[in-house]
């Protein structure tokens, strides 16, 4: 956890700086949709692999094809019923390439490289960059394809709808999160076992939670026009000014950073 605040400024530098400068969102380029698709079928494949290194190396394959069906059918039939968002032949074709080294060659000393704790560890702190990456990434291209719908215009109040949406939201962006949880917490020994691993699952609920705030708080014109007014009701000049000067003018690499740091803490 103490290693994620340490990196939390790098990712930082990396997005106001380095991305913008070169561009690096372009359809052609590492940070582009499709790339980070398929960049996030490799990182799944290994954090399965990393979290079910002490049990059948079938396990592994079988919540990667849960996980590939269960995204292809909530796409489908909840967000995009024209399948343009899940590229279903590519994604098997990823993930049978991820899945044979991975699952099959790659033993307990190699996964544990990448496990070491330390700040001079570099395999492990690329990693851990990398993969706060690829994350954020999912979920900003996400929320944008699927909850942008009109520009930035969204309707923002609190309904039934709403709710499901989020709880579907949760489950298709932590699906594997939440299955790896689930299976070492009850395959661990019971007098063994602790609240580790469904504090895991809770902690993802919460950036999910705050995500979806920072969503609404930065598209939506009426609520970011709340949050104006609260800032200027409760923080006076120039404190709220400088408050707002702090924030990047661009709305999506607003959110990007809110969605690093709730990565970061959670």
């Amino acid at each position: 956890m103490l290693r994620n605040y340490v990196i939390l400024p790098i990712l930082v530098l990396l997005e106001l700086f380095i991305f913008p400068k070169y561009n690096f969102r372009d359809a052609s380029k590492i940070l582009s949709r499709t790339t980070i698709h398929f960049l996030g079928i490799l990182n799944s494949v290994y954090q399965t692999k990393e979290a079910l290194i002490n049990y059948n190396r079938f396990l592994p394959v079988l919540v990667m094809s849960l996980n590939f069906l269960f995204e292809k059918f909530c796409i489908l039939h909840l967000y995009d019923s024209n399948g343009k968002y899940f590229e279903s032949k590519h994604s098997i074709f990823i993930l049978l390439l991820t899945i044979i080294p991975f699952v099959f060659l790659t033993n307990q000393n190699q996964i544990k490289e990448f496990q070491k704790e330390g700040f001079l560890d570099l395999n492990g702190n690329t990693y851990l960059i990398l993969s706060h990456l690829i994350k954020i990434n999912q979920l900003f291209y996400f929320y944008k394809h699927f909850h942008l719908k009109y520009g930035n215009i969204i309707e923002y109040n609190f309904n039934r709808r709403l709710f499901i949406h989020f709880i579907v939201d949760f489950l298709l962006n932590y699906f594997i999160w939440i299955i790896n949880n689930l299976l070492c917490h009850f395959l661990t020994p019971p007098d063994k076992r602790t609240n580790k691993h469904i504090n895991n699952i809770l902690k993802k609920f919460c950036l999910m939670i705050l995500a979806n705030i920072a969503f609404y708080s930065i598209y939506s014109f009426q609520m970011s026009r709340e949050w104006y007014e609260f800032t200027n009701g409760y923080l006076s000049q120039p404190h709220n000014l400088i408050l707002y000067n702090l924030l990047p003018n661009d709305l999506d690499q607003r959110f990007r950073l809110f969605l690093y740091i709730f990565n970061c803490i959670f």
